[in-house]
């Protein structure tokens, strides 16, 4: 694996929906993520999200590590 294979990115879109609820939630969100592969089993990464509501712009992160076995 060369030093450019290591790191990835990724955009995505998501949403937080509920049906049947008292009150439903309708979130939607765009993300955009890094990754870093450490060796070809152990990842590390995180995601920044933005989305629109009530008014403003909410924004969620997450990091986090992956392990393939």
């Amino acid at each position: 694996m060369t030093r450019n294979e290591r790191w990835f990115t990724h955009v995505e879109y998501f949403g937080v929906i509920t049906q049947g609820k008292e009150n439903d939630t309708n979130k939607h969100f765009v993300d955009v993520g890094l990754h870093h592969l450490i060796t070809p089993n152990f990842e590390v990464g995180g995601i920044v999200a933005f989305g629109p509501h009530d008014g403003g712009l909410n924004i969620v992160t997450n990091v986090g590590i992956g392990i393939r076995f």
